[in-house]
């Protein structure tokens, strides 16, 4: 999709590939992940722009058409599956950002039912979505203002290049920036707008036109052959004068590469940082970037513990309140990275995960349109539950089991 959208944007080719393959990509993208619809406020402000530089050098309008088309395509078979289910998808995707189906504002939840509703001060969101983009993308931040400040003195980019990039980033990055105006926003969620200031970066990392203000004297000659950095060697030139631009460049190789050996063990990181700061060591969303193995285990060790006190009862099905617990539980046991235990196979234990969310007041999930994941089975009357529940109030879960029992619970 990115060869796509370079040739979209060049102008200079009437061929039809381009506006076929930036239709392909983006429909093929929309099918895993519906929010490439992002993109398309940027796609169509180049394709505006290229009408103003060179109309005579687009595809004939048949070839839009034809792209447009191509498009519909991938898009029809999602929005004829939410016409005939409510528009369940749309709805989900409206409690991401707060919003009712008929667009109103969710209530904060509460953590205990019946609970007050926690207050938040006026840009909480916001404030944290900042925070959490600087300390995920870091110096790329940086680099990517100054290269943009330098974007006319870059030399081995496209004329067009920075604004193709900025058209793309925008709207991403702008969009979530809105949103956390009425609700939380996850860290990942804006990446892919920073992935568009990529290119631009290291043009930027390349050249070493703007790395330093022009010379004092208008008339100095410019050396002929100006040195580059080369990529095998990105830490040679720390600070080299006036290097600012080149500093944020090789800080994001540092940080890139400190950043991502540290996300494979957030668990040792939280664990130094519980004693002395505890509440920065439990904002530390472990739980979904690793754990699913550990968590797995340990409701498999609480199933067997009840089944052997209870040994005349069938084993127990597993239910989770958040459907990403619930993916993360049934991934772990159909994979077989935790085994089950043969004993409780024998006694009916089966690695289906059961989820109670839209039943509690949360949002309609996939598992509600699995038949196999229905908690309306006859089967599931009178048999005992592990619950791993996002809320610790017991009362919550009494109205649908005969008695409740807290127990212990592995690190969230």
């Amino acid at each position: 999709m990115t060869q796509a959208l370079v040739h979209s944007n060049r102008g200079t080719s009437r061929r039809a590939s381009g506006p076929l393959l930036l239709a392909l990509g983006l429909g093929l993208g929309f099918l895993f992940k519906y929010t490439i619809l992002l993109l398309l406020p940027g796609v169509l402000l180049l394709l505006l722009a290229a009408l103003r530089r060179n109309r005579e050098g687009l595809p004939r309008p048949l070839a839009f058409l034809a792209s447009a088309a191509l498009f519909a395509l991938f898009l029809a078979p999602v929005f004829i599956w939410n016409a005939q289910h409510d528009w369940a998808t749309v709805k989900h995707l409206l409690g991401h950002l707060g919003l009712a189906p008929d667009l109103s504002r969710l209530p904060a939840p509460s953590p205990t039912p019946g609970a007050a509703t926690p207050t938040t001060f006026p840009l909480k969101y916001t404030l944290e979505l900042l925070g959490t983009q600087l300390a995920t993308v870091g110096p790329l931040t940086v680099a990517a203002f100054f290269a943009w400040r330098a974007r006319k003195r870059l030399t081995t980019l496209h004329a067009a290049a920075p604004a193709f990039c900025l058209a793309l980033a925008a709207p991403i990055l702008l969009f979530y920036l809105a949103v956390s105006f009425n609700s939380s926003v996850e860290g990942n969620w804006p990446l892919a707008g920073w992935l568009a200031f990529i290119p631009l970066v290291i043009a930027g990392w390349q050249s070493a036109e703007p790395i330093a203000p022009p010379a004092a004297n208008a008339d100095a000659a410019a050396p002929s052959n100006p040195p580059r950095v080369s990529f095998a060697t990105p830490f040679v030139n720390l600070a080299p004068p006036h290097g600012t631009l080149r500093f944020f460049f090789n800080a994001i190789a540092i940080y890139g590469l400190v950043a991502g050996l540290a996300m494979l063990r957030l668990d040792l990181l939280r664990a130094v940082l519980e004693p002395s700061i505890p509440p920065l060591a439990r904002a530390i969303p472990i739980g979904r970037l690793i754990g699913a193995d550990a968590m797995t285990a340990h409701v498999l060790r609480l199933a067997g513990e009840h089944h052997a006190s209870n040994p005349a009862r069938p084993a127990p099905f597993i239910l989770c309140q958040h459907y990403g617990r619930g993916s993360q539980l049934e991934f772990a046991l159909r994979s077989g990275s935790v085994p089950i235990p043969p004993a409780l196979l024998a006694a009916g234990f089966t690695p289906t995960v059961y989820i109670s969310q839209s039943r509690m007041g949360g949002r309609q999930v996939q598992h509600d349109f699995w038949p196999g994941h229905s908690l309306d089975q006859p089967a599931l009357l009178g048999k005992d539950a592990i619950i791993i529940a996002d809320s610790p109030d017991p009362a919550l879960w009494r109205p649908y089991f005969d008695f409740v029992t807290p127990i212990n619970q592995p690190d969230p």
